[in-house]
């Protein structure tokens, strides 16, 4: 049987699963754009950034 608030807790571990899975997709997205600009390897070869990856 479950607990009375146990609907509340399930329901914040997902909103905090879901804000570290942005925050998770958001980083890598700002590592990938910032290795794209700085490296001189993708400097040389200029590939065009198209929206969201």
């Amino acid at each position: 049987m479950k607990a009375i608030d146990s609907d509340a807790d399930d329901y914040a571990d997902l909103t905090l699963k879901k804000i570290e899975d942005e925050l998770a997709v958001a980083y890598y997205k700002k590592e990938m754009y910032a290795f794209l600009i700085e490296d001189v390897g993708m400097q040389i070869l200029r590939p065009k950034i198209v929206g969201d990856l």
